[in-house]
């Protein structure tokens, strides 16, 4: 069942970011051929990232005591630290200087 909740959360995370991609591309935000060539890496980085936080925060404990406002602050919590994450290891790994734009 767990599985289950992962692979979830990756076809939502890859989802979202062809999504993002697909937009940031058409309103031509993307700044130069290398953000765009980075994208992909970014991408993939986070499909790395996202099932280890989230099972580091606990998301994927079931917790029925819980109020819904804590699930949510821990949700948010997770996110941030997904989208901190992607910064910190692709400053170190990707070349250039488009990765906080392309982010």
């Amino acid at each position: 069942m767990l599985a289950l909740f992962a692979l979830a959360d990756l076809a939502v995370t890859a989802a979202a970011g062809a999504g993002s991609y697909g937009l940031a591309a058409a309103a031509g935000w993307l700044p130069g051929q290398q953000a765009a060539r980075q994208w992909p890496a970014l991408l993939a980085l986070v499909l790395v990232l996202t099932p280890l936080v989230f099972s580091r925060c606990e998301l994927y404990r079931p917790r029925r005591t819980a109020t819904i406002i804590s699930e949510w602050a821990d949700l948010l919590r997770a996110c941030l630290l997904v989208w901190l994450l992607t910064a910190a290891v692709g400053s170190f790994l990707l070349p250039g200087r488009h990765l906080l734009a392309v982010l």
